[in-house]
């Protein structure tokens, strides 16, 4: 049920502030091609739930290498700056530097 349908001033008020939000997401550990349908779901479920937009700053492979990095106990971008991982967060960062 819509907040406005139950007090319309706070419907209101509840329009104006999520106007002001915009959720940035980047998703992690994906497999493959197939797991960024999961876009299209969950841009639909925020929209009919907050009517707001997303803005998908990227996404992360699942990566071996980020484990290895954890059980050595080393930056993962430091100690394997051109694994997949590793690029694809340099990526996103390049994102953020030009569209934030």
């Amino acid at each position: 049920m819509k907040v406005s349908a139950i007090d319309p001033e706070a419907g209101e008020k509840t329009a104006i502030l999520l106007a002001q939000i915009r959720p940035r997401v980047v998703f992690n550990r994906c497999k493959n091609e197939a797991d960024f349908g999961i876009c299209e779901d969950l841009d639909a479920v925020i929209a009919e739930s907050l009517s707001i937009a997303v803005d998908y700053f990227g996404f992360v492979y699942e990566d071996p290498a980020v484990a290895e990095s954890i059980r050595m106990g080393k930056a993962h971008l430091c100690s394997a700056s051109g694994s997949a991982a590793a690029e694809a967060v340099f990526e996103i960062a390049r994102r953020i530097d030009q569209y934030w």
